[in-house]
């Protein structure tokens, strides 16, 4: 009443009781959450993958047949490569006393891993748990494991290998959204003894030069052997374009839900104004003037569209959930993936109001220029 007078008094009953604006409301919100959802989820990929990428600080990887000491030795006689790291990985290999799988342990040099590979963990003397890898069978896993599993210091994880089974006893956590948090560290020791790794899976290559012109040259001295080279940039930049191209698909769709929910809105708002010509009119033909009648239909565009805009952030926190909970069940990690940004949440704010306000021009245009006599006799 006292920021709108006794037009925002009628604009809100109007609100309440018009099923037209009722369901303007529904519309904008429902468009807004689709759109709203699918930005935050297009957002928080591409800042989960340069978050992915941090960890990482070795400049080349290169996959070839074979790898192994021979393959370090020809690197680090290539011109600009200054150090490597070879690393062996075990796929799905299954927990006996578990009744489950671990997609991928890496058996590691602890002297060397974490100068290539951050590792994010609570453990206090974290390198101190790595170098006890190789002094027996000891397993270091994800915190996505551990909660999964159950999995607490000192349990043995009886793993099954090429060799027959064996216990493995947890020592330590780390996290990590690798292999959707399925992922464990064991000592290369073992990791050639009981799983029959003679080869490396990977060799990390950190340069000394242009990352990119060191690896043209490992390219043109492994030509022959096929070798897979990338940059840590260029692996950067092809999983950031890849989830663009994904969200770019699914953003289409929302970007028609929201064109939908537009032209609903601009026929509700028509159609209300058709509806109230009568209501109007007396209102007028009692005293009301052309600038109150245009507050009022404003007063509601504004009231509607923040309320609509309100709806749709609401739902599309549903929504996001319902997407979290549904990775979750296929076995994903959603930890500490979605990234909101204030900044959408306020444009989808603005939006909705813009959206309701431009669509009631044409019915406050039309309101100005009524004939009360006519739009009473109006049935």
């Amino acid at each position: 009443d006292r920021i709108f007078g006794n037009e925002g008094i009628i604009a809100t009953k109007n609100l309440r009781d018009n099923k037209s604006n009722i369901n303007n409301i529904t519309l904008l919100g429902i468009s807004i959450a689709v759109v709203l959802m699918i930005n935050i989820l297009s957002y928080s990929m591409a800042q989960d993958t340069i978050n992915y990428y941090k960890d990482f600080t070795y400049d080349i990887r290169i996959y070839t047949w074979p790898m192994d000491r021979t393959t370090e030795s020809i690197l680090l006689s290539i011109d600009g490569v200054a150090d490597t790291y070879g690393s062996y990985e075990q796929d799905h290999t299954d927990i006996v006393n578990k009744d489950a799988q671990i997609t991928v342990i890496d058996g590691i040099d602890p002297n060397k891993h974490l100068d290539y590979i951050k590792l994010s963990t609570k453990e206090k003397d974290f390198q101190k748990l790595l170098n006890q890898l190789n002094d027996e069978r000891n397993i270091i896993v994800t915190y996505t494991l551990k909660d999964e599993l159950g999995i607490q210091k000192g349990d043995y994880l009886k793993l099954k290998t090429e060799r027959g089974a064996f216990p493995y006893r947890v020592i330590g956590y780390f996290d990590s959204d690798r292999y959707n948090g399925s992922y464990s560290l064991i000592g290369e020791r073992y990791i050639k003894s009981d799983m029959a790794k003679k080869k490396y899976s990977r060799i990390y290559i950190k340069t000394n030069k242009n990352s990119e012109e060191v690896a043209e040259n490992i390219r043109e001295k492994f030509k022959r052997r096929y070798a897979y080279v990338t940059t840590l940039n260029q692996q950067k930049e092809d999983n950031l374009k890849s989830t663009a191209k994904l969200m770019g698909i699914f953003q289409g769709f929302g970007i028609l839900a929201l064109i939908i929910g537009v032209f609903g809105v601009f026929n509700n708002l028509i159609i209300n104004f058709i509806e109230r010509k009568r209501s109007l009119a007396v209102l007028r033909s009692i005293g009301m003037n052309k600038k109150q009648s245009i507050k009022i239909i404003f007063i509601e565009a504004f009231t509607g569209g923040l309320i609509g805009s309100l709806v749709g952030i609401s739902m599309s926190a549903l929504l996001i959930w319902a997407v979290c909970k549904v990775i979750e069940a296929l076995g994903g990690s959603m930890r500490d993936f979605i990234h909101i940004s204030g900044t959408t949440l306020i444009q989808a704010l603005l939006a909705g109001i813009i959206i309701t306000i431009v669509a009631s021009i044409s019915p406050a245009l039309k309101s100005s220029k009524l004939n009360i006599i006519d739009s009473i006799k109006y049935e």
